[in-house]
């Protein structure tokens, strides 16, 4: 099942006003506002409801039997409609759906920038991982809402590898931004993890972040806010808590890093899986999970290359990693993998502080 997040603007209400020659605030003023937009959107034929509105438009060329939806709507009386309208009409159609309201995003600039775009980040990450801690694909339609929401959601769901849809009022097909994350180094971030901690305590002031942050502070003003203008305080931006809850709050969690960068030599041996070559490809791994494991490992900054040790040939229950030792530039584990053994690893790196990084980045035991 692929669960299909919607961001809903106002579109729906605009145009319904507009092609009944009603005024907007009377039809908002009225209880039986949602109902006339369901009429309107059920009288739409297929062609019509390509341009009913922004997530229509984009729903009527994405969607699939058996997806379900969350539409996200702002704390606006204009966007709840819309949203409410939409969830019946697709329910009607045999979609499971559902309303999330997104507090602070509203006609109020202080508050949507400070408050709102956090609970949009906030809601994503939730539903993100969610869904694929459940096994279920998750894909982004972005055409509708606030311009500001639509980047924000774009960036969280590049951030979690989700597949994101957008269509403008005048392109015939949906543009697929496809499920590539945007990789960044973690050696810095990994360095300050509780002077990040400490940052999400309350806001500092600018001297407190340069003394506690010390010469990387240079890194991380691009992810600060100043709470007030004027006023000599800041706190991590919308991006900077994106950042912070994709790859800071937990060293065990599941984040896409980027990787590509080294390579796993294997010397022409043999190995627990039985694959004969001087480089191994990842791809040929009958292991998903070794797989994935090897990839984070490779990811880490610093990291040149994984040589194959030896290996056993046992029954082993799960696939993980356990550090046995990190000596200079040279950290050293074993890869259990499930059905097949375990397989000694020995990962090289530029340099001994690099080694640590590693170490700290992994942990003595990491899970897929």
């Amino acid at each position: 099942m692929r669960v299909v997040v919607v961001t809903v603007g106002a579109s729906l209400l605009s145009n319904y006003c507009r092609d009944a020659g009603v005024q907007q605030d009377a039809l908002v003023g009225e209880g039986e506002g949602v109902g006339r937009l369901v009429e309107y959107l059920s009288g739409c034929d297929a062609d019509w409801l390509y341009r009913a509105c922004a997530e229509t438009n984009t729903l009527e060329r994405i969607l699939k039997p058996g997806d379900s939806l969350v539409f996200l709507h702002s704390e606006t009386v204009e966007g709840r409609m819309c949203a409410e309208a939409l969830k019946i009409f697709y329910e009607g159609k045999g979609y499971g759906a559902c309303v999330e309201e997104v507090k602070g995003l509203k006609y109020d600039e202080r508050r949507f920038s400070i408050i709102g775009l956090h609970s949009l980040i906030n809601m994503l990450v939730e539903i993100f991982e969610r869904e694929h801690l459940s096994g279920r694909d998750v894909v982004l339609a972005a055409t509708g809402g606030f311009k500001a929401e639509m980047a924000y959601a774009t960036l969280a769901a590049l951030l979690y590898g989700v597949e994101v849809y957008y269509i403008h009022e005048r392109f015939n097909e949906v543009v697929s931004l496809p499920a590539v994350p945007l990789f960044f180094n973690p050696d810095v971030w990994l360095r300050h993890l509780e002077d990040v901690e400490w940052l999400v305590e309350k806001a500092r002031s600018s001297e407190e972040i340069r003394k506690r942050f010390g010469d990387d502070a240079k890194y991380f003003w691009a992810l600060l806010v100043q709470v007030e203008k004027g006023e000599d305080l800041y706190q991590l931006s919308p991006v900077g808590w994106l950042v912070y809850r994709a790859f800071g709050e937990s060293k065990a969690r599941k984040v896409m890093l980027a990787h590509g960068r080294g390579f796993v030599k294997a010397g022409g041996h043999t190995n627990v899986w039985k694959i004969n070559a001087e480089i191994l490809p990842l791809k040929e791994i009958p292991d998903e999970d070794a797989r994935r494991l090897l990839r984070r490992l490779l990811s880490v900054g610093g990291v040149k290359e994984i040589r194959l040790g030896r290996f056993g040939i046992s029954k082993v229950a799960e696939t993980y990693v356990k550090h046995q030792e990190t000596k200079g530039v040279l950290v050293r584990y074993k890869l259990y993998s499930r059905g097949y053994g375990y397989q000694e690893l020995e990962v090289v790196t530029e340099s001994p502080e690099d080694a640590k990084t590693l170490e700290d980045f992994i942990g003595s035991k990491a899970y897929p």
